[in-house]
């Protein structure tokens, strides 16, 4: 019998999304699918068209609901977010991190529709401009009113300017950070949960960097979004009188004040002229000694921040909209057990990964309203 060819529109970008996001190669998903890699290649292009039992099988083996792939929304590329993180990276890995924050991405600008948020406003930043990274740093310091000396809560500072911060468990240290746009003028931040939380700080500023200077990419963007980052974080007005006769006994006791690795506070002070570089040198080949290249001292890392603004949103629609759990996991196009997986709270695993540990709430919500 011939197979019913369904009648909605299907998006073939959000079949690559879903497969990428399930770490499975097109050649491995057509041969669950029981088609040919080809047929599914001209499907994923948009080629041709799919039958009802193919997008159950879809459904039931990717473990997404049907409307998932009939999402129209476009699917952005790797090229148009930011990465932080080592070419060590697998492709696959990659794709798989990429896809998720898509996914996460379309998940926040359908909750934007029936909410809307106050917050700082983001500026557009032009180098040429401003000069260099760190007078942008400098006047964002200035525009959104930052207390001289350490940033006490990074993950607000973002958050409150519609930077969505998410927290993902991804066991390799290959991966840092990547930021995407997500809807008109907000974005999504997602961040590897299990690095120390002075690396997850350093991470959020480095993204904010490449946020507010990058509107494309450019051959100097990483090291211009490090000394945003480093400027942000470890003003030099501020910072430079107090990385004088720098040890290792006193990088240990500034790490707690500023909230940075013992590592770059010692690369702000090569930079800052506070060191030599024979004394650079000694005291990093002190650390990787006692093995704090790798990781410094747990007792010594601060205290984690916990990201609001999605977990907002989801509040908003559960408890002010009265949608239900059923009701709101179907808008986005997941099934009711991977909703509560993702947005019940904790940092979500990925397959690799090991959980992350349950964090206290220091933050202070940013005001939040439903659309009329």
């Amino acid at each position: 019998m011939r197979q019913e060819v369904i009648t909605k529109t299907l998006n073939p970008y959000m079949i690559i999304l879903a497969r990428e996001s399930r770490e499975l190669t097109q050649s491995e998903l057509a041969k669950r699918l029981h088609i040919t890699q080809g047929h599914l290649s001209k499907i994923e292009n948009g080629l041709l068209e799919i039958s009802e039992k193919l997008l159950h099988d879809l459904s039931r083996i990717m473990q997404y609901p049907a409307q998932f792939f009939l999402n129209p929304s476009p699917v952005y590329p790797p090229s148009v977010a930011f990465y932080y993180k080592y070419k060590s990276l697998p492709k696959k890995v990659q794709n798989k991190i990429c896809a998720l924050t898509n996914i996460c991405r379309l998940h926040i600008e359908h909750l934007l529709l029936s909410i809307d948020i106050e917050r700082h406003t983001l500026p557009n930043c032009d180098l040429d401009e401003y000069e260099t990274p760190e007078n942008i740093a400098l006047a964002l310091r200035e525009y959104w009113s930052i207390a001289q000396g350490p940033i006490k809560n990074m993950t607000r500072i973002v958050e409150d300017a519609g930077v969505v911060v998410r927290l993902f468990s991804l066991e390799t240290r290959a991966f840092s950070g990547m930021s995407m746009p997500a809807g008109d003028a907000y974005y999504l931040l997602l961040v590897n949960a299990l690095m120390p939380w002075d690396r997850i700080r350093w991470t959020l500023a480095h993204e904010l960097g490449h946020i507010l200077m990058h509107r494309v990419p450019t051959p100097n963007m990483e090291e211009e979004a490090d000394r945003f980052a480093a400027e942000l974080l470890m003003p030099a007005a501020v910072i430079r009188s107090e990385l004088t006769g720098l040890s290792l006994v006193q990088l240990a006791s500034l790490k707690p004040r500023w909230k940075v690795a013992m590592s770059a506070l010692l690369r702000r002070a090569f930079t800052l002229k506070k060191v030599s570089e024979r004394q650079y040198r000694y005291l990093w080949m002190r650390m990787s000694s006692l093995g704090w290249k790798t990781r410094e001292p747990p007792e010594l890392d601060p205290v984690p921040e916990s990201p609001f603004l999605l977990a907002e949103f989801i509040r908003l629609h559960r408890q002010t909209l009265n949608y239900s759990l059923e009701e709101l996991a179907d808008v986005l196009g997941l099934n009711p057990d991977e909703f509560s997986q993702l947005y019940g709270g904790k940092p979500p695993r990925l397959q690799l990964l090991k959980g992350g540990q349950k964090q206290e709430t220091d933050n202070k919500h940013a005001s939040v309203r439903c659309l009329q």
